[in-house]
């Protein structure tokens, strides 16, 4: 891959769900143009804390309110109303049926 372009989108988009189609017409694809990719860089640390903050504020919105949380062996930890009655409940990722 050389850049960002649409032409590059459309090449990777092909690729990836292994069909012909193409949705952006060649000529709008050319006309657009190509931007040089950049390097990684890590996220600034102001970020990093800012997210930090949001991710404790929400755990503790869900904590006030009494979520419960089943942790699937995916990763995924799903939040569950103190409303939910079922004895288990399917991860959305992964599938698996988790006890509750």
């Amino acid at each position: 891959m050389s850049g960002a372009s649409y032409e590059d989108y459309s090449k990777a988009y092909q690729e990836v769900r292994h069909t012909k189609q193409v949705f952006i017409p060649a000529a709008a694809a050319v006309a657009v143009g190509s931007v040089a990719l950049r390097a990684a860089q890590p996220e600034a640390p102001e970020k990093l804390e800012e997210v930090q903050r949001v991710r404790e504020t929400t755990n503790a919105l869900w904590n006030a309110h009494k979520y419960n949380i089943v942790n699937c062996p995916c990763g995924t930890r799903l939040r569950l109303p103190p409303s939910y009655r079922l004895p288990e409940i399917k991860c959305p990722h992964c599938g698996r049926i988790n006890p509750i």
